[in-house]
């Protein structure tokens, strides 16, 4: 937990930084980046937490390896991570500093679950609905899981909406069960 409060700060005072040098988008797409690289590296990632390997020789292959990827101000904020040994911190950075993006700029990241893929209407009718009701720009991600049997499950950052058919079943289920005892 105490990782999630740092990663927070360390967010809020680039996303301040950077909204000043006039970098917001440049930095978020940045970090996205690098939080992506370090996905897909595993043995990037295992070096820069190693702590046996110096942080001069981190910095080195930070800078060899982004100095012409990403803007100055995340390249120099990742070395702040590396110089504070803080390199663990940069996904939950990354999260924290999307969310502050996000706020700033009016959108709001959702993610809706669905039994079989939305059509364009189905996904445009969705995102309207959605936006309208929340006053957000929604950016809508589209998962599938078949056992959901029909409907949707609508995540906005910490609120769930279940309306799929698997959901209304389990919920009548329960009132059955308990209207039965």
């Amino acid at each position: 937990m105490a990782d999630v409060s740092i990663a927070r700060r360390y967010a809020h005072a680039l996303f301040a930084t950077a909204r000043k040098a006039g970098t917001t988008e440049r930095v978020e797409t940045d970090l996205e980046t690098l939080d992506a690289l370090l996905r897909t590296t595993p043995a990037l990632l295992r070096i820069l937490r190693a702590p046996t390997i110096g942080r001069a020789e981190k910095k080195e292959l930070a800078r060899r390896l982004f100095e012409n990827q990403v803007n100055d101000l995340t390249l120099r904020f990742l070395f702040l991570l590396i110089e504070k040994r803080r390199e663990a911190t940069l996904p939950e950075v990354n999260r924290a500093f999307r969310a502050l993006a996000y706020a700033a700029q009016n959108r709001l990241q959702v993610t809706a679950t669905v039994a079989t893929r939305l059509t364009a209407e189905e996904r445009a009718r969705l995102t309207e609905t959605l936006s309208r009701r929340t006053g957000k720009t929604v950016e809508l991600a589209e998962e599938v899981d078949p056992e959901l049997i029909g409907g949707v499950v609508v995540r906005l950052g910490d609120t769930i909406i279940d309306g799929s058919v698997a959901g209304q079943l389990r919920r009548l289920r329960q009132q059955l069960l308990v209207g039965s005892v």
